[in-house]
C-alpha cells in the first residue's frame, strides 16, 4: 500500500494520471496529430506593367544650305537695267514731279527708244537679202505683186478643185423645213456646177426641197444613223470606195466650201502637198520650226554657230 502511495506521489503534478483519463481506458490509442502540410509557395508577383515605348525622336533637320550670293546688279544701260530703272524713275517722277525727277525719267526713256531704233536699223540690214528672214520672199509686200500672187493662187485653186471633182463627190443632208438648207442649196449648186462636183442629196424627212433644187434626192436612214446627222444642212465629202470625211455642219458660204474641201482633201492625202501649196498666196519657203532637234554635241553656243546650223538644215 505504501508502494502504491509512493507511485501516486511520484507522478508529476502536471501529468495526467491514468485515473484522470476517464473513458480513454488503459488501452486507449490516440492517433498522432497529422503532419502539417508544407506551406504553399507564395504566388509569383505579377510582371511589372510594360513601359510605353519612347516616341521616336524626330531627326534633327540638316542645317539649311547657305543662301546664295545675291545676283550682281544689272549692267548700267542694259535691257535688264532699263527694265528696272524705267519703272523706278517713273514712280519717282509721278510721286514727286520735280524737274530733276521728270528729266531723269525722260532720259532713261530716251535710252530705251534709242536702243530700239538702233535694233530696228540693224534688223532691216539683216533681213534684206536673207530668204529665210525676208518676208517679201514669202509674200510680196508691194500691192501690185501681192495682187498678182493672189490671182495666181486663185487660178491654181480653181484648177485643183476641177481635178479633185473627178475623184470625190459630196453628200448633202437636208430637211424640207430647214430654212438654212434653203439658203445653202443654191450656194452648193453653184459650187457643184462651177467645178463639176457630183452632189448626192439625202432628205432626212423624205421630202423634196421647197425650192425645187436637187430634185433627185434620196432617203437613206442608214447613212443618217451612221454619221449621226442631227444638224442640217450637213456636208460630207466621199471618195470611192470607202473614203468619207465631214466638211461642214450648218450653212457656209461658197468661199468656205472651196477652202474646206481642199483642206480636208490635203489632210487625207487625196491631193498632194505640192498641189495644196500652189493654191496659197505665199511662196513655199522652208519653215524653221519644223526642223528636228540638233544631234548631241552640236555647237549652238554662239550666234554664228546657231545661224550656220539652221542654214545647213535648210539646204538639206
Amino acid at each position: 500500500m505504501a508502494f502504491g502511495l509512493a507511485v501516486l506521489t511520484a507522478t508529476p503534478a502536471h501529468a495526467k494520471s491514468f485515473w484522470d483519463k476517464n473513458s480513454e481506458g488503459y488501452w486507449w490509442y490516440r492517433d498522432p496529430p497529422p503532419e502539417a502540410a508544407p506551406p504553399l509557395p507564395a504566388p509569383a508577383p505579377p510582371p511589372p506593367p510594360a513601359l510605353p515605348e519612347p516616341e521616336p525622336q524626330a531627326a534633327t533637320p540638316p542645317p539649311p544650305p547657305p543662301s546664295p550670293d545675291p545676283p550682281p546688279p544689272p549692267e548700267p544701260f542694259s535691257v535688264e537695267w532699263l527694265k528696272e530703272k524705267t519703272e523706278e524713275y517713273r514712280r519717282r517722277a509721278v510721286n514727286s514731279p520735280t524737274e530733276d525727277n521728270v528729266r531723269a525719267y525722260y532720259y532713261v526713256q530716251r535710252i530705251a527708244l534709242d536702243k530700239a531704233t538702233k535694233f530696228a536699223e540693224v534688223a532691216q540690214s539683216v533681213v534684206v537679202g536673207d530668204p529665210l528672214l525676208d518676208g517679201n520672199a514669202r509674200r510680196p509686200i508691194s500691192t501690185f505683186a501681192g495682187n498678182a500672187k493672189s490671182k495666181e493662187a486663185q487660178v491654181e485653186m480653181e484648177a485643183l478643185l476641177k481635178t479633185l471633182s473627178t475623184r470625190v463627190g459630196l453628200l448633202y443632208f437636208y430637211k424640207s423645213d430647214c430654212k438654212f438648207c434653203e439658203m445653202q442649196a443654191p450656194i452648193l449648186q453653184a459650187f457643184a456646177k462651177s467645178y463639176g462636183f457630183h452632189v448626192e442629196p439625202i432628205a432626212l424627212d423624205g421630202q423634196p426641197s421647197p425650192s425645187g433644187l436637187f430634185p433627185d434626192f434620196k432617203v437613206n436612214q442608214t447613212l443618217v444613223q451612221r454619221f449621226n446627222i442631227t444638224i442640217t444642212p450637213t456636208l460630207y465629202m466621199l471618195k470611192p470606195p470607202d473614203g468619207v470625211a465631214p466638211i461642214a455642219q450648218g450653212a457656209i458660204p461658197l468661199e468656205e466650201i472651196r477652202r474646206r474641201v481642199l483642206i480636208v482633201a490635203a489632210k487625207l492625202g487625196w491631193i498632194t502637198k505640192e498641189e495644196m501649196d500652189r493654191t496659197r498666196p505665199i511662196n513655199p519657203v522652208p519653215m524653221l520650226d519644223a526642223m528636228p532637234p540638233p544631234p548631241p554635241g552640236t555647237d549652238l553656243s554662239t550666234p554664228d554657230a546657231l545661224v550656220n546650223y539652221l542654214r545647213s538644215q535648210v539646204r538639206q
